[in-house]
């Protein structure tokens, strides 16, 4: 898999972009781009290299975009509150791209970060050695999946995961208390999950093998 950048500057608190390439499809030479926005901190004196903060958005893998301005403003906050490099994923999304297309894009993305950081670009202020990574609903769900997919494959050894309201279990089940308080809402009902599980998945009747990224709780994860 190739990956390139292109030579971007990045001014305190202004966004860059680069692009990760994936592969996509069946044949093995095709590739499609994963954008990339890079924001840093506007505080000043902080030493650099910076750590950075790998983020993926939310949406049910179905919606959203690192480009709604939601998720801009959020980037911005959490660069400027922690004083890191935050890099925004745009991973593709159902119905057009089943899964595991979304997990694979993620690492890819990551994998990108982590061999550029510290590197002539965009993210040449990045420490390579302290990457987080950190996400909201679908996207807490990849950032869990990144961490177990970090230890199974040996990639970059992550230092936090910040996991903003993920969904870490099968959502369609009363297994779980929460899952029956708030079947019927407020915000996410049963039904809806559902519509967002059956535009991921090709089959959600199909037995998956428990050592899956997409359950991450089943798996043993260190933190």
């Amino acid at each position: 898999m190739t990956m390139s950048m292109e030579r971007m500057e990045v001014h305190a608190g202004q966004a860059a972009t680069a692009t990760a390439a994936a592969a996509a499809g069946e044949d093995e030479g095709e590739t499609i781009d994963v954008p990339l926005i890079v924001y840093e901190p506007e505080v000043e004196g902080s030493a650099r290299p910076l750590p950075v903060l790998v983020w993926y958005h939310g949406g049910g893998f179905c919606i959203g975009s690192i480009e709604d301005q939601m998720y801009r403003n959020i980037c911005r906050r959490l660069a400027n509150m922690a004083a890191c490099i935050v890099v925004a994923v745009e991973y593709r999304l159902a119905p057009e791209w089943k899964f595991p297309t979304q997990i694979e894009d993620a690492y890819t993305a990551l994998l990108w970060i982590h061999e550029h950081s510290g590197k002539e670009g965009p993210l040449e202020n990045a420490d390579p050695t302290r990457i987080a990574v950190g996400g909201d609903s679908a996207g807490g769900s990849l950032t869990a999946a990144m961490c177990v997919l970090c230890l199974d494959r040996g990639g970059p050894k992550l230092k936090h995961q910040l996991l903003i309201y993920p969904c870490l279990t099968n959502p369609l089940n009363d297994d779980i208390p929460s899952h029956r308080t708030y079947r019927n809402g407020p915000v996410l009902r049963r039904e809806v999950m559902w519509w967002f599980m059956t535009q991921l998945f090709v089959d959600l009747y199909v037995p998956l093998p428990q050592r899956l990224p997409c359950r991450p709780l089943l798996c043993s994860l260190v933190t």
